[in-house]
């Protein structure tokens, strides 16, 4: 087994390397070689999945010992591992030859959603390890486990005080206050619950000087929350206009930088996010970032509380047809294959057949895709302009809390919304959101671009560009018509669709 970790930055001991940190039970970060020889006194594959259950961070390990090879990421994938028949790496250009062909499910699966299904890549022979997952060689085959799933069985739910869930709360930003280890902290703000807690709880854990940002435009509903809130804590808050990104970065196809950075964050599994890197560039090239600041981004507390089953309308009798269904409508954004589906459809079979919830189970599927490879890989940009961050709202204090919720404390996000309602109220801030309820046009807009031609969709649906995403995005519809991927100017039905579909012809381009 061959390793080409040079991404990231690893550390070794006794056959061990490992990448991020973990906290010990005195609340305590653990990285570098003493992380590495924390896990190499696993001796079989059994205790080390016992190991990487019980561990809290984030982090990826790779074991190559004469009695043991193993790889694994943590419960979120927030530092992915790729492999093929030879090699393990964390990053997956250079494994299986350039002449490997694209994966045909693998694309359907990446039309459908903007993601490929959690363990593969969009090229054939070369996988990753799916979140909460470790894999194993022997005999030159690799298997794969889950050591953590989300998936939970009807006795396990409980009812949850909401003191119960603030000493988790609390608990998980003493975790992150130690993780700061007295570096600069800059906070991307919006006007939802998620971000904002993240900077009130830095705030009453000791965190004086903390820069809040928003990218989008002065004076909407979000920037309004966000500012308020930046304000209410004595933080410094900085605005970065959508619109202005776009005008100011129109030839950033031809800049080897951006070629650098969705190669990143792509890795052949995902769609590229891209106002955060116009937004960074511009604060960094203006001085506004320290070169040790870290960034912690409100990734998601809504969903584990539950935004995602009230969307879904998930109950406890949903079947595993209409779970699959209420994937394929409200969370994949696109229209899928039947080849899809059927996934879809049989992982909700085989699940619920298994004794887990409906509700587990639909989050545990959205958590091993979406979340893991959008949500959380977007962080990427952060580690690409060098800078680290911390994702304190994936704690396994709130995780493992959150997993066995009752479901009815799940529906609308009630349990977490009246713990955060609370914790604002008592700094001062606004206890209300940005946007409220989802709006029902929502769903209209999604039905509309499943069922009509795109152009006509492009000509019916108005789409809001708040981060200027709409704009950014039009030098990759140029480029797509200019090869002919779409036969016009208005074959799209989304800014995201068309960063997708420009991130595939990039890859196509480049396996042949």
């Amino acid at each position: 087994m061959k390793l080409d970790l040079s991404r990231n930055t690893w550390h070794e001991a006794d056959g061990v390397s490992v990448c991020g940190f973990c906290y010990d039970e005195k609340n305590h970060v653990v990285s570098g070689q003493e992380l590495a020889r924390h896990f190499s006194s696993a001796s079989t594959a059994e205790t080390l999945s016992q190991m990487l259950k019980e561990a809290n961070g984030q982090f990826a390990v790779v074991v190559k010992k004469a009695n043991l090879r193993a790889a694994a990421v943590d419960r979120i994938r927030s530092i992915p591992l790729y492999y093929d028949d030879c090699m393990v790496g964390d990053q997956p250009y250079g494994m299986s030859g350039k002449e490997a062909a694209i994966d045909r499910v693998a694309l359907m699966e990446y039309r459908a959603s903007g993601n490929t299904f959690a363990g593969k890549t969009l090229i054939e022979n070369i996988s990753q390890i799916p979140a909460g997952a470790m894999v194993t060689w022997q005999d030159g085959e690799a298997r794969t486990k889950q050591y953590w799933t989300f998936l939970c069985r009807r006795e396990e739910e409980r009812h949850i005080g909401t003191e119960e869930l603030r000493e988790r709360i609390e608990e998980t930003f003493r975790h992150t206050h130690e993780a700061i280890e007295g570096r600069h902290v800059a906070i991307p703000i919006s006007g939802g619950y998620d971000s904002r807690l993240i900077a009130t709880m830095l705030k009453r854990k000791g965190i004086d000087d903390a820069l809040c940002y928003h990218i989008g435009r002065h004076g909407s509903d979000e920037e309004r929350f966000a500012r308020a809130s930046a304000e209410a804590l004595g933080f410094r808050y900085i605005l970065l206009d959508g619109q202005e990104l776009s005008k100011e970065n129109a030839n950033y196809l031809e800049d080897p930088d951006f070629e650098n950075y969705y190669r990143r964050v792509g890795d052949y599994t995902n769609f590229v996010w891209l106002y955060e890197y116009f937004g960074l560039r511009k604060m960094i090239s203006e001085g506004e970032i320290e070169p040790d600041t870290v960034f912690i981004p409100g990734h998601s507390g809504d969903f584990l509380a539950g935004s995602h089953i009230h969307k879904g309308n998930i109950t406890p009798t949903t079947s595993a047809k209409n779970l699959a269904a209420s994937i394929l409508l409200r969370n994949f954004e696109y229209r899928c294959e039947y080849t899809v589906a059927k996934e879809v459809y049989d992982y909700f079979k085989n699940t619920l057949a298994d004794g887990s919830t409906a509700f587990s189970a639909y989050q545990w599927f959205i958590m091993q895709n979406r979340q893991a490879q959008q949500i959380v890989n977007s962080t990427k940009v952060y580690g690409h302009f060098g800078h680290a961050s911390l994702l304190p709202l994936w704690d396994n204090a709130l995780t493992d809390l959150f997993r066995t919720a009752h479901h009815e404390q799940l529906r609308n996000c009630g349990l977490y919304n009246d713990c955060v309602r609370q914790i604002f109220a008592e700094m001062g801030l606004p206890t209300e959101k940005a946007g409220g309820i989802a709006k029902p046009a929502k769903l209209s807009r999604l039905l509309i671009k499943r069922t009509l031609h795109k152009t006509i969709v492009n000509r019916m649906v108005r789409i809001g560009d708040e981060t200027g995403e709409e704009i950014m995005c039009q030098p990759m519809l140029r480029k797509l018509v200019e090869t002919s991927f779409y036969p016009s100017a208005r074959h799209f039905t989304s800014s995201n669709e068309i960063i997708k579909d420009w991130y595939e012809h990039k890859v196509s381009q480049s396996q042949h």
